[in-house]
């Protein structure tokens, strides 16, 4: 679009869809990314996921420490610690309840923290396995059987969309000025129509959810 490189400032994870800044330059890029490293960026993050009787109520703040294990298979899963454990590293993660019904949830998540999976792990360990998450499902083997292209028709039928239910949807930014402005990502079509046949809900009943918690959710980080 611009004819020349683009710059990474921070970063989703594969099957995560949503916002993702960028920068146009070098020099800017860095700044931007000093504000992230300041956690000077808030940001706020959509998810369906599965719930069970023994899940945290809503709402509530994971603050797991998080780190990989040696030997851990899949190898590039995430493990996670009390949090006033020695192992891992700090991570936390405010969680708001937007919608149920008896087996499923729609949340907001704001992280604190930037760890990688983070969201994914912390809600995974308070009960609440993303749907479509191949890794955290409480079956590591189902990930490693996708991606050896070897995924069983029951797989399938577990995880009911091609990927993780997670969906970047927020960014409140205090650049270039001092002014916070909030830029927002409305749901991809996979995931609001899986809510649609599941829930009965439209992206528009969604995104008005969303846009009533974001403040709350904000003001919480």
């Amino acid at each position: 679009l611009y004819g020349h490189t683009i710059h990474s400032i921070h970063r989703l994870d594969r099957e995560t869809s949503g916002l993702l800044l960028l920068g146009k330059n070098p020099r800017i890029s860095q700044k931007v990314s000093l504000l992230f490293e300041k956690d000077l960026i808030k940001k706020c993050y959509f998810l369906i996921a599965h719930k069970n009787p023994s899940s945290t109520p809503f709402p509530f703040t994971a603050k797991e420490r998080m780190d990989r294990e040696e030997g851990q298979i899949p190898r590039g899963m995430m493990s996670f610690f009390p949090e006033k454990s020695q192992q891992g590293k700090k991570a936390e993660t405010h969680f708001e309840l937007l919608y149920e019904t008896t087996d499923y949830v729609l949340a907001l998540a704001f992280p604190l923290t930037g760890r990688q999976h983070q969201i994914r792990v912390h809600s995974a360990c308070h009960g609440y396995p993303l749907l479509g998450d191949k890794l955290y499902n409480g079956d590591p083997k189902v990930f490693i059987r996708f991606k050896d292209h070897v995924a069983t028709e029951e797989d399938h039928q577990k995880m009911q969309i091609p990927r993780q239910a997670l969906h970047a949807a927020a960014l409140k930014v205090s650049y270039p000025t001092n002014k916070m402005s909030t830029f927002f990502a409305p749901l991809p079509p996979d995931l609001s129509n899986w809510i649609k046949d599941m829930m009965g809900l439209s992206s528009e009943n969604v995104s008005q959810l969303i846009k009533a918690k974001l403040d709350q959710g904000f003001n919480k980080i």
